[in-house]
């Protein structure tokens, strides 16, 4: 059986001669976009290590006692360390857990192999508790952090890891993949491949009609803001108004949340962030989504209005909307789109009120346009 990661075959590659070697490093941080395989790679890796059975080229062979533990999670010598509570920190006491347990030899195989889940995820002293696992290294223990990016990662740790980007995928290979395991292809696939940024992971959780259903709704309405001059302030306005109300809704749900969680463990968010200013669960999804959704929207009618090249679309087929504003967008105002998605993330992640914000990113927009004396 093959790494079960898709793609990345040089990667992969590359891993296998390391665990041919019998020199594999004790601290490995890999980085990648969010849901794009890193956990996937790192319980390979720890299978790999402990293979009855590896393949030829190290590649774990998924059927022997020892990957099927590690793939359920049982076995004593593979740990797993992730954020928890509303907030998403990583506990200082998961984390010297997981130092006791690597202390420890190996007790049924060749290694111990911890991972590390989002390793930006935890306090200052959560980090100098796992520096001192990387600064006393056991022979047979290997520690695996992974992480979105090596800036969100404190240095001390990062300098004391060999680093691997687990890259995006190919637009091919998403679109590959959606057809194999979800039976599904054509613009809705097209959709979710360009939403997920090139994480297999973050196209397989989307549900495609839901997907579908939002994309249309934000190209209907920047549609309309070509078409109708007298209802489009009107149309914005009351979107932002939906917005602004769903937005609210999640804050009150991320909240009970977060109170649910201080009794049991009142350690889990940051002593210097205030706990009204965390941006966590539902509501960071929706504002994730949000932007993602204007990304790609606005990425493709770039795209259009400097080339027109159907091949470097990232999205599905252009609409007419989009087709629409990448005519009306100016010369030297066609990355104005992007800057405008960059002040409107800004001003949600700051917590200005979202109704304020999303009115702004929509009068920035048309002032970037040919279509703004229209109005």
């Amino acid at each position: 059986m093959p790494w079960s990661l898709i793609g990345q075959e040089n990667l992969k590659e590359n891993l296998g001669r390391i665990i041919q070697s019998g020199r594999f490093p004790h601290a490995l941080l890999l980085t990648g976009p969010a849901l794009g395989g890193k956990f996937t790679l790192a319980q390979d890796i720890a299978k790999a290590l402990n293979c009855l059975e590896p393949e030829s080229n190290a590649a774990p062979c998924g059927q022997c006692v020892s990957c099927r533990k590690i793939e359920e999670g049982h076995h004593p010598d593979f740990f797993v360390c992730r954020p928890k509570g509303a907030a998403q920190i990583i506990a200082i006491d998961d984390i010297r857990e997981t130092r006791h347990s690597l202390s420890y030899r190996p007790f049924e195989g060749r290694y111990r192999v911890a991972i590390i889940r989002e390793a930006d995820h935890f306090r200052s002293e959560g980090g100098n508790s796992l520096l001192k696992i990387l600064e006393e290294p056991g022979g047979s223990t290997v520690l695996i952090l992974t992480a979105i990016s090596e800036s969100r990662v404190m240095t001390t740790l990062v300098s004391r890891c060999v680093r691997l980007r687990v890259p995006p995928l190919e637009r091919a290979t998403l679109l590959s993949a959606l057809k194999e395991r979800r039976s599904l292809s054509g613009p809705r696939a097209e959709l979710l491949a360009g939403l997920s940024g090139g994480a297999l992971g973050a196209a397989l959780t989307m549900d495609p009609e839901v997907a579908w259903n939002r994309w249309m709704s934000l190209d209907l309405l920047f549609g309309q803001s070509l078409e109708s001059k007298g209802n489009t302030f009107k149309a914005w306005s009351e979107w932002a108004t939906e917005m602004t109300t769903e937005m609210d809704n999640l804050r009150k749900l991320d909240a009970e949340d977060q109170k649910k969680s201080e009794p049991a463990n009142p350690g889990n968010a940051p002593s210097d962030q205030p706990q009204e200013n965390l941006m966590s669960g539902r509501r960071r999804a929706f504002y994730t989504s949000l932007i993602t959704f204007l990304r790609l929207w606005w990425r493709d009618v770039m795209v259009l209005a400097a080339t027109n090249d159907r091949q470097r679309l990232s999205g599905p087929t252009p609409t007419p909307a989009q087709r629409k504003w990448a005519k009306s967008l100016g010369s030297g105002s066609l990355d104005q789109g992007f800057k405008c998605v960059d002040q409107l993330e800004e001003g949600l992640n700051r917590q200005i009120r979202p109704d304020l914000v999303l009115t702004n990113f929509w009068l920035s927009l048309l002032t970037s346009s040919k279509t703004r004396n229209a109005f």
